[in-house]
Formats: C-alpha cells, sequence, structure tokens
C-alpha cells in the first residue's frame, strides 16, 4: 500500500474495467446496437444521427469500478487512463475526457488530477 504513489504516478497510463460487475466479468462483450439513421446531403454527402451515448459521470465515474474502495486512489493517482464501459471507450487525462464516438468533454476533476505538481504536493 506505501508504494501506490509510485506505481500509479509512474504508470503511462491505467485501464479501467469499467462495464464488469466483478473481477472475473471480462470486458469485451458484443455491446447493444444502436439504430442510426441516415440522411443524403447535398453534393451527394450523407450525415447520421443515432442515440446520444457520451456520458462519463454515469457510465465511470458512478459505474460499478467506482464501489471498489482502491479505485478512487489509483484513479487520483493516475495521469492517464482508458476506460472500457458497455456503451464505449473513454481516455482521461489532464486534457479532460475523450469518447470513443469523438466527443471531447471538460472534466474540472481531470485537469485537477492531471496536473504534473500534483504528485510533488504529496
Amino acid at each position: 500500500m506505501k508504494n501506490m504513489k509510485q506505481y500509479y504516478s509512474g504508470a503511462y497510463c491505467v485501464l479501467g474495467l469499467s462495464a464488469g460487475e466483478g473481477h472475473g466479468a471480462g470486458f469485451l462483450a458484443e455491446r447493444k446496437r444502436r439504430e442510426v439513421v441516415t440522411f443524403e446531403g447535398g453534393g451527394g454527402g450523407q450525415f447520421h444521427i443515432t442515440e446520444a451515448i457520451d456520458d462519463f459521470g454515469k457510465q465511470v465515474l458512478q459505474g460499478p469500478l467506482r464501489s471498489r474502495g482502491w479505485v478512487l486512489q489509483e484513479h487520483a493517482l493516475a495521469r492517464r487512463a482508458v476506460f472500457f464501459t458497455e456503451a464505449q471507450t473513454y481516455w482521461e487525462c489532464g486534457e479532460g475526457v475523450r469518447c470513443e464516438t469523438g466527443t471531447r468533454m471538460n472534466n474540472t476533476r481531470a485537469a485537477f488530477l492531471g496536473d504534473p505538481n500534483l504528485l510533488n504536493e504529496c
């Protein structure tokens, strides 16, 4: 336990398996298919509309993984993290959160935790 700061702050990236309900559940399960409506645009282009699935708060911060006590420490010490959820994959660093869908989210917690000087204070 006393080496946790060294392990997680020194890691290039930490993986969070937020989709599983337990340690034996796995995380690369088939995802629920989303309906997509495609429209023809002018000039031969297309655009697509589908259900929004970008919910980092619900899928990661309030997900099953967060019910484990050591996860808070791991998340706080890691400078970068990839979270695998049932809906999509998220990348988190000091710049914020990026979704697999391409959405960029601002996350003040990520900016604080990604501060390179944060661990020097400890």
